[in-house]
């Protein structure tokens, strides 16, 4: 990791454009917001594509941690269970527009939420995570469980 702002910058401009990196992609590298990356990139007149051509604000994807564990949400929800959002949201005490948003990657989920996801998956939110690929495996009891 560069150890200037500077050297931080430029490091992240030649990522974006030479090994064509996305902006989320930087932003988790470099401990930056995607906003953020974006802003250092337009001031060093870098052309950055628009984020997601088509949805509106409120529809962006929050990371690729939410997408997955969305998409993982909708194919327990769809193919495994053979439920509707209505059915499975009321089980679960979420409206089914915040169900939508879940599956889609584009709600901010708590750790209240995340808890809830486990509980359906009949696992632990660590495990929850682990198997999204998302963190190392936790070496603790709690973190054994069935595979959502």
């Amino acid at each position: 990791m560069p150890s200037t702002t500077e050297n931080r910058d430029e490091v992240l401009c030649r990522r974006y454009v030479s090994e064509k990196i996305s902006t989320v992609q930087l932003g988790l590298d470099f401990g930056l917001s995607e906003i953020r990356v974006r802003q250092i990139l337009k001031s060093r007149n870098v052309s950055v594509k628009d984020r997601t051509p088509g949805l509106a604000e409120g529809d962006r994807v929050v990371s690729p941690l939410h997408l997955k564990l969305g998409k993982k949400l909708l194919t327990y929800r769809s193919l495994e269970l053979g439920v509707d959002r209505p059915f499975l949201g009321e089980k679960m005490g979420w409206s089914i527009q915040k169900l939508a948003s879940v599956e889609k990657g584009t709600f901010n989920m708590t750790i209240l939420d995340l808890n809830d996801l486990a509980k359906l998956f009949e696992t632990t939110p660590a495990r929850l995570l682990e198997v999204a690929a998302i963190v190392a495996p936790v070496d603790s009891d709690d973190s054994k469980g069935s595979t959502p």
